[in-house]
């Protein structure tokens, strides 16, 4: 075969393709500013060269080889989409941090676990999606340190490799844990037992365990990539204080899309957590979601009989540092934090026909504690993270729980909502209600001993004007009680059945908040009447 040792301009690649095999020149880097587009050579090889995709590669049948001894890699904003992919190159190819590569159809490696290599950085982590299997390959995965304090520096891992020692990770000053539903306990891997518990010493494909370091550190992967589909079954349902609640981990080395068409969950909750490290604290991921390469994530079975396919058909090309959750535009996400910003708790309502107003198994998703404030919504007696209706009504009030941790001083905000609803936060301690679509913020203070049931969430876009004091006046129901917010000090206020027959007539304090005591009516439809000097605003409410 003839070889072309060129240096050609980005500009010229697309005509030197049409050569049916080809090697391009030393030490030369492919930079496709524009396109490539491959109209058929049957081959194209780099000697010692790397490949920068900043614009697209159209591949055909091709087979892209790297050749050579000196290091080589892969990288670009794009992603790379080979036919055929052959690692030669002794001195090892990188996929680069944030660079994203998937073979369609074979990708070889014949330098070993060096020979193809998926970075990691502080800035994200490579990606490759791929078929093949026992292609040898070493996947790094930084980590933060962070022994500053007892809960910091935490990370959920799963390796993408079959077989990876455990020992490779026991380095340095360390942490390592395995999670056990029955006990309800994390298992240390320097303690004895560990290998009994776990089935030995090496990392289980689909499972998630626990680690931290004391400084920053890029551990390494290296293997036999796993590209098969892992399934769970029988997880234990024990009755533990962390009931049906398993750490199971991504083991591909790529993200996932979590709970989309590809999974068979049988008896398994339709919702994931992942831990933030940065919240101190769990995030919830809902259908569509994504979970990254390496990461861990918390499922709950509701039967000891269950199963969970974790389908390599899910694999999905995503730059998301640890995790991503559902759609924005379809959920309202708050966050209660520290103010001082040590942790924070993430609790969203989502908007799901499919749901009910009850607690959902598929849709719903149990609030489990880190360190950070707890903050949960209720639906009956389940505190919950993620709270699936089916829509928003007129009045429609969510009940919110609060958990100081050892800070005193906190924020609730609204971080995400959906466009044409209004969000107010009743703070039923203070009597403060907030907007909290024109203020997103609350800042508040809390002390041992406060109600736990101290804020509702509620969404009646519908106001009245006080012509008076120009402050909007908020009228709604919850758990027995009708609340009105901005009513005047010393208003007369009339609850009536739908016959006009007056139920309860009290007088508004200094308080902006006046509740009336309708945990003894029956359901049905009611009128609150507010009368102030010449001012007469009605609302209709419904218990």
């Amino acid at each position: 075969m003839k070889k072309y040792l060129l240096k050609i301009p980005a500009f010229s690649l697309p005509a030197l393709l049409l050569i049916p095999s080809m090697v391009l020149g030393q030490g030369i880097e492919i930079t496709t500013g524009g396109s490539i587009v491959n109209t058929g050579a049957s081959s194209i090889e780099i000697i010692n060269g790397s490949f920068i995709n900043n614009g697209t590669y159209t591949k055909a049948g091709e087979t892209f080889t790297f050749s050579g001894t000196t290091a080589a890699g892969i990288s670009g904003s794009s992603l790379s989409n080979f036919n055929n992919l052959t690692i030669t190159n002794t001195g090892g190819v990188s996929i680069a941090f944030n660079t994203a590569v998937t073979v369609s159809n074979t990708l070889l490696n014949f330098a070993g676990t060096g020979g193809l290599i998926i970075r990691s950085t502080a800035a994200g982590t490579g990606s490759l999606i791929h078929s093949t299997a026992d292609v040898e390959a070493t996947a790094e995965r930084y980590m933060t340190g962070g022994w500053s304090a007892w809960n910091t520096g935490w990370h959920q891992i799963s390796s993408p490799v079959v077989s990876q020692a455990i020992s490779g990770f026991a380095t340095g000053n360390y942490d390592f844990y395995g999670w056990d539903e029955t006990t309800s306990l994390w298992k240390n891997y320097q303690a004895a037992g560990f290998s009994a518990w776990n089935g030995g010493t090496y990392f289980n494909v689909g499972q998630g365990y626990l680690i931290s370091y004391d400084a920053p550190t890029t551990n390494s992967f290296t293997g036999y990539l796993n590209v098969a589909s892992a399934t769970k079954t029988n997880l234990t349902k024990s009755g533990a204080s962390y009931n049906g609640w398993h750490l199971l981990g991504n083991p591909f080395a790529s993200s996932i899309i979590w709970n989309d068409d590809n999974w068979a969950l049988s008896n398994v909750a339709g919702g994931a957590k992942i831990w933030h490290e940065g919240n101190k604290s769990y995030s919830d991921i809902a259908a569509n979601g994504r979970i990254p390469s390496a990461q861990g994530f918390m499922v709950q079975v509701s039967s000891a009989t269950n199963s969970i396919t974790i389908p390599a058909g899910s694999r999905t090309h995503d730059a998301t540092a640890w995790y991503k959750s559902t759609a924005e535009n379809q959920r309202f996400l708050l966050v209660a934090s520290e103010t001082e910003g040590g942790s924070a708790q993430e609790s969203q309502v989502i908007i799901n026909p499919m749901a009910t107003d009850a607690f959902d198994f598929d849709y719903d998703s149990r609030f489990l504690a880190g360190y950070a404030p707890t903050f949960y919504s209720m639906v009956g007696e389940e505190m919950l993270s993620t709270n699936s209706i089916a829509s928003i009504g007129a009045g429609s009030v969510i009940p919110f729980g609060f958990v100081k941790n050892a800070a005193s001083a906190f924020t609730i905000e609204l971080k995400e909502y959906i466009d044409g609803q209004i969000v107010y936060l009743t703070d039923k301690k203070t009597s403060t209600v907030t907007n909290l679509s024109q203020t997103p913020v609350y800042n508040f203070t809390a002390s041992e001993g406060d109600d736990v049931n101290r804020f509702t969430l509620h969404f009646s876009t519908v106001g009245i004007d006080n012509p008076a004091t120009g402050e909007a006046v908020q009228v709604y129901a919850h758990s027995g009680l009708v609340y009105l917010n901005g009513a005047p000090a010393g208003a007369e206020v009339r609850l009536t059945d739908i016959t006009g027959r007056v139920l309860k007539q009290v007088r508004t304090g200094e308080d902006s908040i006046t509740t009336l005591n309708v945990s003894n009516f029956p359901h049905g439809i009611y009128v609150v009447t507010i009368i102030s000097g010449k001012e007469l605003l009605s609302r209709k409410i419904i218990l």
